[in-house]
C-alpha cells in the first residue's frame, strides 16, 4: 500500500468528483427544501446523509488507490461469489419496499448488494479480459464474459430493479468493448436481442413494467394516476428552464412529487 498516492493524484479527478458532490448535494437540497426534510431533525435531513455518504466515498477512494491493484485481481473470484452471495440473500431475506427487495438492514446502515455489484463485476471482467489477452477475439471468450454478467444481471432483475440491470449491462458492454472483442460479435448480439424485444416483453416483464413503458408512451391516458410523477417531472423540468426558480426549491414543481429527493432532481 503506497501513502504517497496523493503526491501523484489527478488534480482533474479531485475537481471532477468535487463538482460532481457540490452539484449533488444542492439538487438534493432544492428538492427537499419543503415538506417533512424542512421541520424535522438536521441528521435526517437527506442533504446531510448525502453529504456523509460523500466523505465516506473520498476515504474509501483514496484507500483503493493507495491499493496494489494486482491484490483485487486476485481476490476476483472471492469477491464475485460474495457479491452473488449477496444478491441471492437480499431476494430472500432482504427489507421489501413498493414491491422490490433491494436492501438488507445492517445495524447502522442498508446496504444494496446490487451498488457493489457494480463494482465487482469491473474487477471481475477486468481480470477476466487480462488473462485472456491473446484470445480475447475468441467467440468463447464472449461468451463467458457474458455468463459472467449475465449471472448479476438475472439475479438483480428478480428483485425487481431493471435500471441497476441496465447498467450492469452497459458495464459488461463497456468492457468487453475495450478489450477488443471484435465488433460483429456485438452486431449479432444487438440483431438478435432487438428481434426478442417482443418476446421480453410479452413473457418476462412484469406488469408494472409494461405499464412504465405504456406510461411513457403514452402518458395522457392516466394523467392523475399512474402518469403522474412522469408529468409532474415534465412540469418541473419546463418551468424551470436553465436556471430554474430557485435553489430552495420553494417554487418548484417538484413539490407536488413523493419522494422529492429522487424524482424531483432536475435543472
Amino acid at each position: 500500500m503506497d501513502v504517497r498516492v496523493w503526491r501523484t493524484m489527478d488534480p482533474l479527478i479531485v475537481a471532477a468528483m468535487g463538482g460532481l458532490i457540490i452539484l449533488g448535494l444542492t439538487l438534493i437540497y432544492s428538492a427537499s427544501a419543503t415538506g417533512e426534510w424542512s421541520t424535522g431533525p438536521l441528521v435526517d435531513h437527506p442533504m446531510v446523509r448525502q453529504m456523509f455518504y460523500a466523505v465516506i466515498g473520498f476515504v474509501a477512494m483514496m484507500l483503493a488507490m493507495m491499493l496494489d491493484y494486482r491484490l483485487l485481481g486476485r481476490a476476483a473470484p472471492l469477491l464475485y461469489l460474495l457479491m452473488v452471495i449477496a444478491l441471492v440473500a437480499v431476494i430472500v431475506v432482504g427489507q421489501e419496499s413498493y414491491g422490490a427487495r433491494r436492501w438488507i438492514n445492517l445495524p447502522f446502515i442498508q446496504f444494496q448488494p446490487s451498488e457493489l455489484a457494480k463494482v465487482v463485476l469491473i474487477i471481475t471482467l477486468a481480470k477476466f479480459f487480462a488473462d485472456r489477452e491473446g484470445s480475447v477475439r475468441s467467440l468463447w471468450t464472449l461468451t463467458l464474459s457474458l455468463v459472467l454478467a449475465a449471472i448479476p444481471m438475472v439475479l438483480v432483475f428478480l428483485q425487481p430493479d431493471v435500471g441497476t440491470m441496465l447498467v450492469i449491462g452497459a458495464i459488461w458492454l463497456g468492457m468487453a468493448l475495450m478489450s477488443g472483442i471484435p465488433l460483429r460479435f456485438f452486431g449479432a448480439l444487438g440483431l438478435g436481442g432487438l428481434l426478442s424485444l417482443p418476446l421480453i416483453y410479452e413473457f418476462v416483464l412484469h406488469d408494472y413494467q409494461r405499464a412504465r413503458i405504456e406510461e411513457f408512451l403514452h402518458p395522457e391516458r392516466d394523467p392523475l394516476g399512474r402518469s403522474y410523477n412522469l408529468i409532474q417531472a415534465e412540469i418541473s423540468i419546463g418551468s424551470g428552464g436553465i436556471l430554474r426558480q430557485g435553489a430552495d426549491g420553494r417554487d418548484s414543481d417538484s413539490a407536488q412529487l413523493p419522494a422529492r429527493p429522487n424524482h424531483g432532481l432536475h435543472l
